[in-house]
């Protein structure tokens, strides 16, 4: 740690998509805590219109896949469409291959550690792959 943030810690605005509120609000404290603004939305459809109004601002999505409304990845691919330069990445309590998740998204299993996705989100930030 350094002043308190991770190594991997930033600026960046980040908006968590998560329809449970526990996870949503302990992963924005933890972010924030690492110096990231933080953009919380509690499924899919709120994602993109989140994402519509501030694609200017938000550096990356995080966001779940099982969620009611519009699930990650239908959000993934009409964020995708219309903002193809939008860093996403995916998480999900579920196994990647039984969420028929391509492997061109990026996807972190939960249950992760607060330090793990905070890197992983730097790293994805920064684009470094998590494919490699």
């Amino acid at each position: 740690m350094v002043d308190g943030l991770t190594e991997n810690g930033g600026t960046e605005t980040i908006l968590v998509v998560d329809d449970e509120r526990m996870l949503r609000e302990m992963l924005s404290g933890f972010l924030s805590d690492n110096g990231y603004t933080v953009m919380l939305a509690e499924d899919g459809q709120e994602a993109f219109e989140l994402y519509a109004s501030n694609n200017d601002t938000i550096s990356l999505i995080v966001m779940d896949i099982v969620m009611p409304r519009k699930d990650g990845i239908s959000a993934y691919n009409e964020i995708k469409s219309r903002y193809p330069a939008a860093k996403i990445l995916l998480m999900s309590g579920y196994n990647a291959n039984k969420l028929h998740v391509p492997e061109s998204m990026d996807i972190i299993l939960k249950p992760f550690s607060f330090l793990g996705i905070v890197k992983t989100i730097r790293n994805t930030i920064d684009d470094v792959s998590l494919n490699k």
